[in-house]
């Protein structure tokens, strides 16, 4: 016949397992339980690291950031509380908390306690104001207030540069606030350059923050040639910046400037040189009767402006008009 074999059925044993082999397996696997966790909360302990508590330092004379490093240094936390204080400044450190010498963990957090200045006004920002208009600001403000001119290069004069304390401090009503006010540049003082070269002169006048003025030369023979004979303003004097300062320098010979000629009358123009220590020496142009240039000079033989020796003559032509010439007469022959 085809197909598959079937064995006899498989006996089962209808015994049920009893309890305390049941009591006795489960005691087993909890020792065993207890014994695995008692192994391994050894070796947790055996890496458990104690940190030791660190002695809190004494920061009460330190200024906040250096109080602050100081707490951080020793693995702190750092806060910063500001009080109120009418005897410290504002920033100054009043305490600290905890104290010191305090045994905490690293990482606790630690207070600086500062102080915010005395309870009062508010001192306002009132600096780049002209001092009249700041003035008018503060007309209300319950306190006193002290004006100081303070020389600057930069800032415009009146302009407010700071308040003393700054912007935002707390002052009381027995407080006086300063005001610091631009009185502009500092004054110059003219330097010592008498008989120096008038070159090193230049220099050290630009150098004081003055400026050069008009240079004219004098005869000074027992002075080195084109050096400083005089100043216009004596040295020493203490003048605002960039003020100019006139400088006479010596020459080894009386030199003097020739004056504008031309277009002058003759009587005229010889008086002016003897104004300045010249002499004319005329030349005569004729010209014809009726010119408006009859009698003046028409022109000079040396620059204007142009220095010579005391007592040079300088030629100026003068025209003068020209005389009439009388007709010729033819005479009548004789009888």
């Amino acid at each position: 016949m085809g197909g598959s074999q079937v064995g006899p059925p498989e006996v089962i044993d209808p015994r049920r397992i009893p309890i305390p082999f049941v009591l006795v397996l489960a005691g087993v696997i909890a020792a065993m339980g207890l014994a695995l966790w008692g192994f391994t909360d050894t070796l947790v302990a055996g890496r458990r690291i104690e940190l030791p508590r660190v002695a809190v330092p004494s920061v009460s004379d330190l200024t906040i950031d250096e109080a602050r490093a100081e707490l951080e240094r020793s693995g702190f936390t750092v806060t910063v509380l500001y009080q109120p204080n009418e005897d410290k400044p504002k920033g100054a450190v009043l305490g600290q908390r905890p104290l010191a010498g305090y045994k905490a963990d690293q990482g606790d957090l630690m207070t600086i306690l500062a102080s915010d200045g005395p309870l009062g006004w508010t001192v306002p920002s009132i600096a780049g104001q002209q001092l009249n208009d700041a003035l008018v600001s503060l007309a209300a403000a319950p306190t006193r207030f002290e004006i100081i001119d303070t020389f600057d290069e930069e800032i415009p004069v009146g302009e407010v540069m700071y308040t003393l304390p700054g912007a935002g401090a707390r002052i009381g009503p027995e407080g006086v606030v300063k005001i610091a006010v631009s009185a502009g540049p500092a004054p110059r003082t003219v330097p010592e350059v008498l008989n120096q070269p008038l070159e090193v002169a230049l220099v050290e006048i630009g150098r004081a923050g003055l400026m050069v003025g008009e240079i004219t030369k004098v005869h000074r023979p027992e002075l080195a040639p084109n050096s400083v004979a005089e100043l216009g303003t004596a040295v020493g004097t203490q003048v605002p910046r960039d003020t100019p300062i006139d400088i006479v320098v010596a020459v080894p010979q009386d030199l003097r400037k020739v004056p504008y000629l031309t277009g002058l009358q003759r009587s005229s123009a010889e008086e002016v040189l003897r104004s300045v220590g010249l002499s004319a020496q005329v030349v005569i142009v004729s010209v014809p009767a009726g010119e408006a240039t009859v009698g003046r000079v028409t022109a000079q033989g040396t620059a204007p402006q142009a220095e010579v020796p005391a007592g040079t003559a300088v030629s100026i032509t003068v025209a003068i008009a020209q005389a009439p010439v009388a007709p010729e007469t033819t005479a009548p022959p004789p009888n």
